[in-house]
């Protein structure tokens, strides 16, 4: 019962905080470029004349110029604004130290949370130092286009489409009906497995042909520091490969078609507790099991079944 109590639990924090974070950027959007737009319609010029520049240029520049042309209490807006940005920074620097301090923590047991908190923030203080020199905002908005956008981008593409597409949109919903104890809905399985990944590609596609060589407003960047910014791209792709021929180098002793698909097999893929794990194995055993008895139609059907 008290399994059952947490799992119901996990999944209303999981919708609400999903369904929050969706309509406060709905919301966030809505409000800053309403307020844009205004400002532009009062200087009689386009919205695009009013953004000087996007990212920080967005956030401390055209946005404080709009709050300061307002009528009624603008400095009170102007504390408003500045809070919420500290906010939200705050809160996006706690998810991406929290990632950190897991993946280090997993890997390195031993370690106590507070070590890997302050090691964290001290090299994240010292590499945060570039930013705050002369040159700190033209290497921000660079890192912020490969590290913070395209990076993100690649990466989140090829995770949707791995998952989805090669280890299985079914596979997926039964490894999550084990764990949540309930069928995933149809709304989620035609999200993930048909309009995300097709959004995605389309989003990615649009995104290379409209490519232009970065600027930082009216000055473009040397071919030395665009280099740079492609090798961080280059790195985070790279280690895909690199680790796919890892493993198929650890299977070379098999011939060529079993190398790639033990090298690629998630049969091994399970609970780390040996008891957890044969369940699991057992449940997906029979689902699977399930779904080959089923005519292709019947099976189509039920993947799209909540």
């Amino acid at each position: 019962m008290k399994i059952l109590t947490e799992i119901v639990l996990f999944c209303r924090d999981a919708m609400v905080v999903t369904t929050l974070d969706t309509f406060t950027s709905l919301l966030a959007g809505t409000t800053i470029f309403g307020i844009l737009g205004n400002l532009a319609h009062e200087l009689n010029v386009e919205v695009k004349d009013v953004v000087n520049a996007g990212g920080t240029g967005l956030a401390f520049i055209s946005y404080p110029e709009a709050i300061a042309k307002f009528e009624s209490v603008p400095w009170l807006f102007a504390i408003l604004f500045f809070v919420m940005l500290l906010v939200l920074g705050v809160g996006s620097l706690v998810a991406l130290q929290g990632c950190a301090i897991t993946v280090i923590m997993d890997s390195f047991p031993s370690l106590k949370s507070w070590q890997v908190s302050l090691g964290t923030a001290i090299v994240g203080f010292l590499i945060g130092l570039v930013y705050v020199t002369p040159g700190g905002q033209y290497m921000l908005n660079m890192v912020d286009h490969f590290g913070g956008t395209f990076v993100i981008f690649v990466v989140t593409l090829i995770e949707v489409l791995t998952v989805m597409w090669w280890y299985g949109l079914e596979n997926f919903c039964i490894d999550l009906e084990f764990m949540l104890k309930r069928k995933v809905h149809v709304y989620f399985r035609v999200m993930w497995g048909l309009v995300t990944p097709i959004v995605l590609i389309l989003i990615f596609v649009y995104f290379i042909l409209t490519l232009k060589r970065l600027e930082y407003g009216t000055h473009g960047y040397p071919d030395s520091i665009l280099a740079f910014g492609w090798l961080i791209l280059a790195v985070t792709v790279l280690q895909l490969l690199m680790w796919a021929c890892y493993y198929l180098y650890s299977n070379r002793e098999y011939g060529c078609v079993k190398m790639v698909s033990k090298s690629f097999s998630s049969e091994n893929w399970g609970p780390a507790n040996s008891s957890t794990c044969e369940e699991y194995k057992k449940f997906k055993e029979d689902k699977l099991q399930e779904m080959a008895n089923l005519s292709p139609t019947q099976r189509l059907l039920h993947s799209f079944r909540a």
